[in-house]
Protein backbone atom coordinates (compact mmCIF):
# COMPACT_ATOMS: atom_id res chain seq x y z
CA UNK A 1 0.00 0.00 0.00
CA UNK A 2 1.36 3.40 -0.95
CA UNK A 3 1.13 6.39 1.34
CA UNK A 4 3.42 7.90 3.92
CA UNK A 5 3.96 11.15 5.62
CA UNK A 6 3.47 14.57 4.15
CA UNK A 7 4.42 18.00 5.33
CA UNK A 8 4.49 18.55 9.06
CA UNK A 9 2.37 15.54 9.96
CA UNK A 10 3.84 12.56 11.74
CA UNK A 11 4.82 9.54 9.63
CA UNK A 12 1.96 7.17 9.08
CA UNK A 13 1.56 5.00 12.17
CA UNK A 14 1.65 1.22 11.97
CA UNK A 15 -2.01 1.28 13.02
CA UNK A 16 -3.01 3.49 10.08
CA UNK A 17 -0.94 1.47 7.64
CA UNK A 18 -2.42 -1.81 8.86
CA UNK A 19 -5.93 -0.33 8.62
CA UNK A 20 -5.34 0.80 5.05
CA UNK A 21 -3.92 -2.57 4.03
CA UNK A 22 -6.86 -4.44 5.56
CA UNK A 23 -9.43 -2.22 3.86
CA UNK A 24 -7.71 -2.40 0.48
CA UNK A 25 -7.55 -6.19 0.77
CA UNK A 26 -11.29 -6.30 1.52
CA UNK A 27 -12.10 -4.10 -1.47
CA UNK A 28 -9.99 -6.38 -3.67
CA UNK A 29 -11.55 -9.54 -2.24
CA UNK A 30 -15.13 -8.43 -2.77
CA UNK A 31 -15.00 -6.41 -5.98
CA UNK A 32 -12.43 -8.52 -7.81
CA UNK A 33 -12.31 -7.63 -11.50
CA UNK A 34 -14.77 -4.78 -10.97
CA UNK A 35 -12.20 -2.87 -8.92
CA UNK A 36 -10.43 -0.10 -10.84
CA UNK A 37 -8.69 1.77 -8.02
CA UNK A 38 -8.60 2.43 -4.29
CA UNK A 39 -7.67 5.91 -3.08
CA UNK A 40 -7.08 7.48 0.31
CA UNK A 41 -7.77 11.18 0.50
CA UNK A 42 -7.82 13.92 3.09
CA UNK A 43 -5.64 13.70 6.18
CA UNK A 44 -4.55 10.14 5.39
CA UNK A 45 -3.10 11.31 2.09
CA UNK A 46 -1.57 14.43 3.64
CA UNK A 47 0.28 12.51 6.35
CA UNK A 48 -1.75 14.36 8.97
CA UNK A 49 -4.04 11.58 10.22
CA UNK A 50 -4.16 11.06 13.98
CA UNK A 51 -4.93 7.62 15.36
CA UNK A 52 -8.29 7.55 17.14
CA UNK A 53 -9.27 10.96 15.74
CA UNK A 54 -9.07 10.89 11.95
CA UNK A 55 -11.32 8.94 9.64
CA UNK A 56 -9.42 7.05 6.97
CA UNK A 57 -11.11 8.31 3.84
CA UNK A 58 -10.63 5.21 1.69
CA UNK A 59 -12.67 4.95 -1.49
CA UNK A 60 -12.98 2.19 -4.07
CA UNK A 61 -13.83 2.90 -7.71
CA UNK A 62 -15.53 0.14 -9.66
CA UNK A 63 -16.69 -0.51 -13.21
CA UNK A 64 -20.28 -1.11 -12.09
CA UNK A 65 -22.37 -1.48 -8.97
CA UNK A 66 -24.34 -4.61 -8.15
CA UNK A 67 -27.35 -5.07 -5.83
CA UNK A 68 -25.30 -7.15 -3.38
CA UNK A 69 -22.85 -4.30 -2.79
CA UNK A 70 -25.02 -2.71 -0.12
CA UNK A 71 -25.32 -5.92 1.91
CA UNK A 72 -21.53 -6.31 1.73
CA UNK A 73 -21.05 -2.74 2.95
CA UNK A 74 -23.48 -3.09 5.86
CA UNK A 75 -21.95 -6.38 6.97
CA UNK A 76 -18.27 -5.51 6.69
CA UNK A 77 -18.03 -1.89 7.82
CA UNK A 78 -18.77 -2.93 11.41
CA UNK A 79 -16.29 -5.80 11.28
CA UNK A 80 -13.48 -3.57 10.05
CA UNK A 81 -14.40 -0.79 12.47
CA UNK A 82 -14.14 -3.30 15.32
CA UNK A 83 -10.63 -4.23 14.15
CA UNK A 84 -9.59 -0.61 13.58
CA UNK A 85 -11.68 1.61 15.89
CA UNK A 86 -12.29 5.18 14.85
CA UNK A 87 -11.20 4.79 11.24
CA UNK A 88 -14.63 4.53 9.54
CA UNK A 89 -12.61 3.27 6.60
CA UNK A 90 -15.07 1.25 4.55
CA UNK A 91 -17.24 3.16 2.10
CA UNK A 92 -19.71 2.38 -0.63
CA UNK A 93 -18.13 1.97 -4.07
CA UNK A 94 -17.96 4.87 -6.50
CA UNK A 95 -18.29 4.50 -10.25
CA UNK A 96 -15.04 4.98 -12.13
CA UNK A 97 -16.72 6.73 -15.07
CA UNK A 98 -15.76 10.23 -13.92
CA UNK A 99 -14.59 11.57 -17.27
CA UNK A 100 -18.11 11.66 -18.73
CA UNK A 101 -18.75 14.89 -16.82
CA UNK A 102 -15.83 16.60 -18.55
CA UNK A 103 -16.91 16.13 -22.16
CA UNK A 104 -18.29 19.15 -24.04
CA UNK A 105 -22.00 19.58 -23.48
CA UNK A 106 -22.09 17.72 -20.16
CA UNK A 107 -24.83 18.86 -17.79
CA UNK A 108 -23.65 21.38 -15.19
CA UNK A 109 -24.26 19.09 -12.16
CA UNK A 110 -22.34 16.26 -13.84
CA UNK A 111 -19.51 18.61 -14.73
CA UNK A 112 -19.31 20.09 -11.23
CA UNK A 113 -19.18 16.60 -9.71
CA UNK A 114 -16.52 15.41 -12.14
CA UNK A 115 -14.34 18.46 -11.64
CA UNK A 116 -14.60 18.39 -7.83
CA UNK A 117 -13.92 14.66 -7.62
CA UNK A 118 -11.20 14.81 -10.25
CA UNK A 119 -9.44 17.64 -8.44
CA UNK A 120 -9.52 15.69 -5.19
CA UNK A 121 -8.21 12.50 -6.79
CA UNK A 122 -5.39 14.32 -8.57
CA UNK A 123 -4.28 16.72 -5.83
CA UNK A 124 -5.60 15.59 -2.44
CA UNK A 125 -5.44 11.80 -2.65
CA UNK A 126 -3.01 8.90 -2.95
CA UNK A 127 -3.81 5.90 -5.12
CA UNK A 128 -3.27 2.75 -3.07
CA UNK A 129 -4.15 0.15 -5.67
CA UNK A 130 -5.11 0.09 -9.32
CA UNK A 131 -4.97 2.66 -12.09
CA UNK A 132 -5.78 6.40 -11.95
CA UNK A 133 -9.45 7.13 -12.49
CA UNK A 134 -8.63 10.56 -13.88
CA UNK A 135 -5.42 12.50 -14.49
CA UNK A 136 -4.54 16.12 -13.81
CA UNK A 137 -4.45 17.39 -17.43
CA UNK A 138 -8.11 16.41 -17.79
CA UNK A 139 -9.10 18.48 -14.77
CA UNK A 140 -6.85 21.53 -14.89
CA UNK A 141 -8.77 23.40 -17.63
CA UNK A 142 -11.68 23.66 -15.17
CA UNK A 143 -9.61 24.81 -12.17
CA UNK A 144 -9.52 28.51 -11.36
CA UNK A 145 -10.76 31.16 -8.98
CA UNK A 146 -14.45 30.30 -9.47
CA UNK A 147 -13.83 26.62 -8.71
CA UNK A 148 -11.76 27.51 -5.64
CA UNK A 149 -14.44 29.89 -4.42
CA UNK A 150 -17.02 27.10 -4.48
CA UNK A 151 -14.72 24.87 -2.44
CA UNK A 152 -13.93 27.67 -0.03
CA UNK A 153 -17.56 28.55 0.66
CA UNK A 154 -18.33 25.51 2.80
CA UNK A 155 -15.18 26.07 4.88
CA UNK A 156 -16.07 29.71 5.39
CA UNK A 157 -19.70 28.88 6.20
CA UNK A 158 -18.68 26.35 8.85
CA UNK A 159 -16.30 28.84 10.47
CA UNK A 160 -19.06 31.45 10.57
CA UNK A 161 -21.46 28.97 12.15
CA UNK A 162 -18.84 28.04 14.76
CA UNK A 163 -18.39 31.71 15.66
CA UNK A 164 -22.14 32.29 15.95
CA UNK A 165 -22.23 34.60 12.93
CA UNK A 166 -24.69 32.26 11.19
CA UNK A 167 -27.48 30.60 13.13
CA UNK A 168 -27.73 27.60 10.78
CA UNK A 169 -25.01 25.22 9.67
CA UNK A 170 -25.21 25.47 5.88
CA UNK A 171 -22.67 22.70 5.33
CA UNK A 172 -22.73 18.91 5.42
CA UNK A 173 -20.05 18.88 8.13
CA UNK A 174 -20.34 18.84 11.91
CA UNK A 175 -18.16 20.38 14.59
CA UNK A 176 -17.01 18.17 17.49
CA UNK A 177 -18.24 19.18 20.94
CA UNK A 178 -15.08 18.19 22.87
CA UNK A 179 -12.86 21.29 23.18
CA UNK A 180 -9.66 19.58 21.98
CA UNK A 181 -11.28 18.11 18.89
CA UNK A 182 -13.23 21.27 18.14
CA UNK A 183 -10.08 23.40 18.35
CA UNK A 184 -8.25 20.99 16.06
CA UNK A 185 -11.14 21.04 13.59
CA UNK A 186 -11.15 24.83 13.49
CA UNK A 187 -7.40 24.90 12.89
CA UNK A 188 -7.86 22.45 10.04
CA UNK A 189 -10.55 24.72 8.60
CA UNK A 190 -8.02 27.55 8.64
CA UNK A 191 -5.50 25.41 6.74
CA UNK A 192 -8.05 24.12 4.24
CA UNK A 193 -9.44 27.60 3.68
CA UNK A 194 -5.88 28.70 3.06
CA UNK A 195 -5.47 25.84 0.63
CA UNK A 196 -8.42 27.08 -1.40
CA UNK A 197 -6.84 30.53 -1.38
CA UNK A 198 -3.65 29.09 -2.89
CA UNK A 199 -5.72 27.37 -5.59
CA UNK A 200 -7.62 30.58 -6.36
CA UNK A 201 -4.42 32.60 -6.65
CA UNK A 202 -2.51 29.99 -8.65
CA UNK A 203 0.00 29.36 -5.86
CA UNK A 204 -0.67 25.68 -5.26
CA UNK A 205 -3.04 22.73 -5.24
CA UNK A 206 -2.11 21.21 -1.86
CA UNK A 207 -4.01 21.25 1.41
CA UNK A 208 -1.08 20.08 3.54
CA UNK A 209 -0.30 22.51 6.30
CA UNK A 210 3.39 22.37 5.40
CA UNK A 211 2.54 23.63 1.91
CA UNK A 212 -0.24 26.08 2.77
CA UNK A 213 1.07 27.88 5.85
CA UNK A 214 4.25 29.28 4.22
CA UNK A 215 2.12 30.88 1.48
CA UNK A 216 -0.21 32.39 4.07
CA UNK A 217 2.71 33.73 6.10
CA UNK A 218 4.12 35.41 3.01
CA UNK A 219 0.82 36.87 1.80
CA UNK A 220 -0.59 37.79 5.23
CA UNK A 221 2.37 38.92 7.35
CA UNK A 222 0.09 40.64 9.85
CA UNK A 223 -1.43 37.29 10.86
CA UNK A 224 1.75 35.58 12.05
CA UNK A 225 0.49 34.90 15.59
CA UNK A 226 -2.75 33.37 14.30
CA UNK A 227 -0.88 31.20 11.79
CA UNK A 228 1.60 30.06 14.45
CA UNK A 229 -1.30 29.03 16.68
CA UNK A 230 -2.94 27.25 13.76
CA UNK A 231 0.28 25.36 13.03
CA UNK A 232 0.41 24.15 16.63
CA UNK A 233 -3.21 22.97 16.66
CA UNK A 234 -4.13 21.59 13.26
CA UNK A 235 -2.77 18.03 13.60
CA UNK A 236 -2.56 16.69 17.16
CA UNK A 237 -5.26 17.71 19.66
CA UNK A 238 -4.15 19.76 22.65
CA UNK A 239 -5.19 18.72 26.17
CA UNK A 240 -8.87 19.49 26.75
CA UNK A 241 -8.22 21.98 29.57
CA UNK A 242 -5.81 24.02 27.46
CA UNK A 243 -8.05 23.77 24.41
CA UNK A 244 -11.06 25.04 26.38
CA UNK A 245 -9.22 28.24 27.31
CA UNK A 246 -8.09 28.87 23.73
CA UNK A 247 -11.33 27.95 21.99
CA UNK A 248 -13.43 31.16 22.31
CA UNK A 249 -10.82 33.58 20.98
CA UNK A 250 -9.52 31.19 18.33
CA UNK A 251 -13.03 30.47 17.05
CA UNK A 252 -13.56 34.17 16.41
CA UNK A 253 -10.09 34.51 14.89
CA UNK A 254 -10.76 31.73 12.36
CA UNK A 255 -13.97 33.39 11.18
CA UNK A 256 -12.16 36.72 10.80
CA UNK A 257 -9.31 35.11 8.90
CA UNK A 258 -11.76 33.40 6.55
CA UNK A 259 -13.18 36.82 5.72
CA UNK A 260 -9.66 38.14 5.14
CA UNK A 261 -8.98 35.27 2.75
CA UNK A 262 -12.29 35.81 0.98
CA UNK A 263 -11.49 39.46 0.40
CA UNK A 264 -8.25 38.46 -1.35
CA UNK A 265 -9.79 35.97 -3.78
CA UNK A 266 -9.49 37.09 -7.40
CA UNK A 267 -12.74 38.54 -8.80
Amino acid sequence: VAGGSGGEGEPMTSFCRAAMEAHVAEYQRFFGDRLIAVYVWGSGHRGEAVEGVSDLDLHAFVTKRLPEDEAWFQENRGLLEARFPGTAGLSRPLLADVRSGLIPGAAVPAQNYAVALGFRLCFDATILRGEPVIIAPEVMPFIGADFARRGFESVCDLSRFAAGLDTDNKTDFDLPSAPALRLRKLARLAVIGGGWYTVATGQGTSFRGADVLPVLRRDFPGHELFLNQTERQYIAPLPDAEAATLLPSYTDAVARFMQTLSDRFPP
